[in-house]
This record gives C-alpha cells, sequence and structure tokens, in this order.
C-alpha cells in the first residue's frame, strides 16, 4: 500500500490489502480487539462529508438513510439496507460471497464502537441502539469477554448479516443538531465524490462485478456493461485504456478468489468450484493446476 495514495483525488485502497494491514496492526499492538479500541479516535468529522450528513440529520432515520445513499464513499463492497420495523429500524450491511472473503471485520468493529460514543455523546439518542449483529462466529471466550463488556448484552455473534438494531422512536425524533442545508449540501458533496470516483476506477469496478456474479457462472460482459451503465465495446476501450481487458479481469479475478477461498478451511472444493462459477470441481482442478502448477488440495495442504 503506497501512502502517498492517500492524498491523491479518487485513490482507493484494495480491501484485501486493507484486510492485510489490520492483521499486521492487531499483531504489532496486540490487541485482538483493536477495532474497538481505534472507536476511541473516531468522531463524525473524521469522515468529512460521510459524518456531516448523518449528524446535521433531522433524525436518525434520516441519517441512516443518508448514509446508505453515500456509504460507498468508505466501503464500496457492502451495501446498507434499512428494514422498517413496527417497532425497531435495523441498518444490514449487505456484501456478497465473494466479497465477504476480502473483508477485514475490524472496520465494522470500529462503526459498531462508534455507534456506542455517539449513544454516550448524546448524538445518538441514549438508548436507541437495541443490539447488534455479528456475521462472523462467536469468539473464544477471552475474547467474547471484552465484546460483552463494551456492548452489554446488545451483542449476538453468527448472525446472517453484520447489523444494528435501532429503537424505531427514538429514532425518529428530532435531533438537535438538525440542520437540513448542511446535511442535504453534505449528501451532495458525497453524492459527486462518489460519481468521481466511479468514472475514475472502471477498473476496479468492472472487477468487483465480476466477482460478485462469478457464482452465477461465467461473468458475461454485456451484463458487467450494462451495469456500469455501457456498451460492451466502451467497457472494452475503456479497461484497454487502462492496459487490461475484460478477459484477463475475469482470469485474474477467478485465480485470486480460488486462491483465498482454499484458504479458508470451511469451504469444500465442490463449494469452491460453484463460487467460482465452474460447471464442475474438475474444470476447477484444471483449471488452478494450470494457474499454480499444483492441484487444489496440494496448495490448501502447503
Amino acid at each position: 500500500m503506497d501512502i502517498d495514495d492517500i492524498t491523491v483525488p479518487y485513490a482507493r485502497y484494495p480491501e484485501e490489502k486493507t484486510k492485510k494491514l489490520w492483521a499486521l496492526a492487531k499483531v504489532a499492538t496486540g490487541n485482538p480487539t483493536l477495532g474497538l479500541a481505534v472507536a476511541d479516535y473516531m468522531h463524525p468529522a473524521s469522515i468529512q462529508m460521510i459524518g456531516t450528513a448523518i449528524v446535521s440529520s433531522a433524525t436518525l432515520l434520516e441519517g441512516l438513510q443518508r448514509l446508505s445513499r453515500i456509504f460507498h464513499v468508505v466501503r464500496d463492497a457492502i451495501d446498507p439496507v434499512i428494514h422498517i420495523g413496527d417497532d425497531s429500524i435495523t441498518i444490514k450491511f449487505v456484501s456478497t460471497p465473494a466479497a465477504k472473503i476480502l473483508l477485514a471485520e475490524e472496520p465494522t468493529d470500529v462503526f459498531f464502537a462508534s455507534c456506542v460514543a455517539r449513544m454516550s455523546s448524546g448524538i445518538i439518542p441514549k438508548g436507541c441502539i437495541k443490539k447488534f449483529y455479528y456475521e462472523r462466529t462467536q469468539p473464544e471466550d477471552k475474547l467474547l469477554a471484552k465484546y460483552n463488556e463494551f456492548f452489554g448484552a446488545r451483542v449476538d455473534f453468527g448472525c446472517a448479516e453484520n447489523a444494528i438494531e435501532f429503537d424505531k422512536s427514538l429514532a425518529m425524533q428530532p435531533s438537535v443538531l438538525a440542520n437540513h442545508e448542511l446535511a442535504s449540501t453534505s449528501e451532495q458533496l458525497a453524492l459527486d465524490y462518489l460519481q468521481k470516483v466511479d468514472q475514475a476506477n472502471i477498473v476496479l469496478q468492472t472487477r468487483n462485478l465480476i466477482m460478485n456474479s462469478m457464482s452465477d457462472g461465467e461473468p458475461n460482459q454485456k451484463s458487467i456493461a450494462d451495469a456500469l451503465n455501457l456498451s460492451p465495446s466502451q467497457l472494452q476501450r475503456r479497461l484497454q485504456a487502462n492496459n487490461t481487458t475484460f478477459t484477463l479481469l475475469v482470469q485474474d479475478s477467478r485465480r485470486e478468489l480460488a486462491k483465498r477461498y482454499l484458504n479458508d478451511p470451511c469451504l469444500g472444493l465442490v463449494e469452491i468450484s460453484n463460487l467460482l462459477g465452474f460447471s464442475d470441481q474438475s474444470n476447477f482442478t484444471k483449471a488452478f493446476k494450470r494457474w499454480e502448477g499444483l492441484t487444489p488440495l496440494q496448495y490448501r495442504r502447503k
């Protein structure tokens, strides 16, 4: 990861490299719950226009709705989805099976812990958060005790998606920090930024769409181009301008995902074959041996 990219407009760090950075940071600090600690240094101003758009909203619900529209400023592999029930409002952070392999868990800790801090400071109404839902499996007893101490009884593990459940009546209370003009302006700035990022990162967007569609079979260039509001020929020209092609991106994405899936002992070879869009396990084995000079089993054992 090039530190100078921090100053480059519209530059993005790949999720897989960010995941490695978090792993190294936990080793360096000796803190397995580093994400919870990082939240102490977070403030709405830390995420600039996003934080301002949320905090300046008329209600917490309106702030969550704004967050769902501009969340890709911080993470473009996750889509927030809001469900409004009779007594509660839940925001779920949805990602595809392919993306889940690449995503670090620690940013979820940071976000959840930041919500606790915002509730303590009064930005989120006191008592508004009913429960935190973690997708990851329940940690060992020692770590579980730290999460229970931090969140109290409001945390569950092994859930379908990462999510936060809020009390509906409190989430719809008027905010004392509401400023419609500031919230709208900040949201528009975020949307304008996203549009420019989309234009600047055609390779990254195409690669993400390929990965997300991999489990449905061979990625289709027309479908990917349609999702980007481009014709297939326009997409190909823009990729060629960035020294790659659609075919190369499919090959590289499949090869990278294969190695990542094989590093997950919970995934069997048949399941990996399906996730990568192969018609059967034998085709996956032949392709992987061509790429790496090893069969999937040999690679996994190594």
